[in-house]
C-alpha cells in the first residue's frame, strides 16, 4: 500500500512540476541551434588596429627594428588573422563528428479522428452506419549510438482511443508499449577503430592546419626580417650611390677646368658625363626599389589596403652586424635540427597516419553487414471496461471504470486502479476535514474560556 501512495505522489509531482520546467526545457534545447551572440573567432583571432605603429611616428619618421616589424605584422596584418581561421574551422568540423553519437530525445503527439461508413455490422455493431473513432498517440523515445557500434533504444508509446464499436471490452481504452532494443554490428562498422576513423583523421587534420599556420607564420616572418635587411642594404646602397655620384660630378667639373686651361682632350669630358649620367640612373633605381621595399614593409604592418596611406617614413634602427662562427650550423646538426623541428616533416607524418586510418577503414567496409540486435516490449491496456451477455450491443453486465493508470501500472509492473485512487482522495479528504474541527475546538476554547463544546463539535469523524 505504501508503495502505491508513494507512487502515486510521484506521478502527481511530476505532472504539476512538468508546465513549469517544460519552458525552460525547451528554451534551454532550441539554444543549442541558435547564433550564438558574440563571435567565437574573437578569441582566436584578435581585432585588427593601427594603434601600435601610429604610436611610434614620431615627427613623419617611424623608427622601426626587426622586432617591431614582426609584432606589428602579427598584431596588424591581415593575412595573419585570415590564416588563424583555419584551425579553427576545424575544431568546429570535430565536433560535428561527435553528433551521431550523441543521446536523442524524440517527442511526438498526434491527435485525429475518424469516420467511415460501415458495410457490416461486425465493424461496429448493430445498427451503426458509420464508424466513428477519436484518437490520441503520444510517444517519446530514446536512443543514442555508441563509438562500439553498439545503438540502443527505449520507446514508450501510449495511445487512447474512443469509438463507437460495440464490440471493444475497453472504450475509452488506453494501449501502453515500453520497447527496448539493442543492436551491435559484428563485422562492418565494428569497434572504436571503425567507427571513430572520421573524428581521427579530423584531428590530424586540426593538428595539420595547425602546422600550416605555423609554416604561414614561419615564411611571413621570414619575408619581414628579408624585407627588413633588404631596405637596410637599400638605404646603404642610396648612400653608396650619392657618394659616387658626388664624386663622379666632381671628377665631370675636374675635367671641364682641364679642358679649359688645355690639358686634357675634350673628348674625356664626353666621357665622364656619360659616367655621371649613369651614376644617376643607378640612383634613381636604387631610390624607387627602396621606396617598393619600404611600401611592402607599410602593407605588412598595417591592415591598410594601399600603403601609401602612411605617410611615415621608415627608418630602420637595427644595423647589420658581423656574423660570428656560432651563428652557423654544421652541416650534420642542421640536417638534424631539420628532421626533428622543422613543420614539414610532422604534416608528412600525420598524412601517414590519415592514410593508415582511411586503409584500415576501406578494408573494414568491404566486410558483409552482419548484426545481432534483441529488443524487448512491455505492453498495457485500461480503460472503461464493459462486460456483456454476449456479443455486440448485448446486455451489460457491468462496467469497470478504469484509465490510464491501469495502462501504466501493467507497463511499469505495478497495479493502481481509479477505485484505489479515489480511496487515497477520500482518505486525504477526511484527514483534511479532521484537521479543520481540531483547529476550530481549539479557536472556541482559547476565545471562550470556561464555556462548554457546542454538541457535534466535541466529537471529530473517524478516519
Amino acid at each position: 500500500m505504501k508503495i502505491r501512495i508513494f507512487v502515486v505522489g510521484l506521478l502527481l509531482a511530476v505532472f504539476t512540476t512538468t508546465a513549469t520546467a517544460q519552458s525552460k526545457w525547451v528554451e534551454q534545447f532550441l539554444n543549442r541551434y541558435r547564433p550564438t551572440p558574440f563571435d567565437p573567432a574573437s578569441r582566436v583571432t584578435p581585432r585588427v588596429s593601427d594603434e601600435a605603429w601610429r604610436g611610434l611616428v614620431q615627427s613623419g619618421m617611424l623608427p622601426i627594428s626587426v622586432s617591431d616589424v614582426i609584432r606589428l605584422m602579427l598584431q596588424s596584418n591581415l593575412d595573419v588573422t585570415v590564416n588563424r581561421f583555419s584551425p579553427l574551422a576545424s575544431q568546429y568540423y570535430i565536433q560535428t563528428l561527435f553528433r551521431p553519437f550523441e543521446p536523442t530525445l524524440d517527442l511526438s503527439a498526434t491527435v485525429g479522428k475518424f469516420s467511415a461508413p460501415v458495410a457490416s455490422q461486425l465493424t461496429a455493431g448493430a445498427g451503426a452506419t458509420a464508424f466513428s473513432q477519436l484518437y490520441h498517440r503520444y510517444a517519446i523515445g530514446f536512443g543514442q549510438t555508441l563509438h562500439t557500434g553498439t545503438r540502443v533504444d527505449v520507446t514508450f508509446n501510449m495511445n487512447r482511443t474512443s469509438d463507437n464499436n460495440l464490440f471493444n471490452t475497453f472504450n475509452p481504452s488506453y494501449r501502453g508499449t515500453l520497447n527496448y532494443a539493442v543492436s551491435q554490428q559484428l563485422l562492418r562498422n565494428y569497434g572504436r577503430d571503425i567507427n571513430d576513423s572520421a573524428i581521427r583523421v579530423a584531428r590530424n587534420n586540426l593538428n595539420i592546419s595547425e602546422i600550416d599556420f605555423e609554416t604561414q607564420m614561419i615564411d611571413l616572418v621570414t619575408d619581414a626580417q628579408t624585407l627588413y635587411w633588404d631596405l637596410v642594404f637599400q638605404r646603404e646602397d642610396i648612400k653608396v650611390r650619392r657618394q659616387s655620384l658626388d664624386l663622379a660630378q666632381k671628377t665631370l667639373a675636374d675635367n671641364r677646368r682641364q679642358v679649359e686651361i688645355g690639358t686634357m682632350a675634350p673628348i674625356e669630358v664626353v666621357q665622364t658625363e656619360a659616367d655621371v649620367a649613369q651614376r644617376q640612373e643607378q640612383m634613381v633605381t636604387t631610390s624607387y626599389t627602396a621606396d617598393q621595399t619600404q611600401d611592402r614593409i607599410k602593407r605588412m604592418i598595417t591592415n591598410l589596403g594601399d600603403p601609401a596611406l602612411v605617410l611615415a617614413k621608415l627608418s630602420p634602427v637595427d644595423a647589420p652586424r658581423k656574423p660570428v662562427p656560432n651563428d652557423v650550423m654544421s652541416v650534420e646538426d642542421a640536417i638534424k635540427y631539420a628532421l626533428e623541428s622543422r613543420p614539414e616533416m610532422r604534416r608528412l607524418a600525420l598524412e601517414l597516419q590519415n592514410s593508415d586510418v582511411d586503409l584500415k577503414y576501406n578494408k573494414n567496409q568491404l566486410l558483409p553487414s552482419l548484426a545481432v540486435s534483441g529488443s524487448y516490449t512491455q505492453n498495457g491496456v485500461g480503460g472503461v471496461q464493459t462486460k456483456r451477455t454476449g456479443l455486440g450491443d448485448s446486455e451489460v453486465v457491468e462496467k469497470i471504470h478504469g484509465g490510464l493508470f491501469d495502462a501504466f501500472g501493467q507497463v511499469f509492473g505495478f497495479q493502481l486502479h481509479y477505485r484505489e485512487l479515489e480511496r487515497l482522495v477520500r482518505r486525504f479528504n477526511s484527514s483534511s476535514i479532521h484537521f479543520n474541527l481540531a483547529v476550530s475546538i481549539a479557536n472556541f476554547q482559547s476565545n471562550h474560556l470556561g464555556e462548554p463544546v457546542p454538541p457535534g463539535l466535541d466529537r471529530l469523524p473517524r478516519r
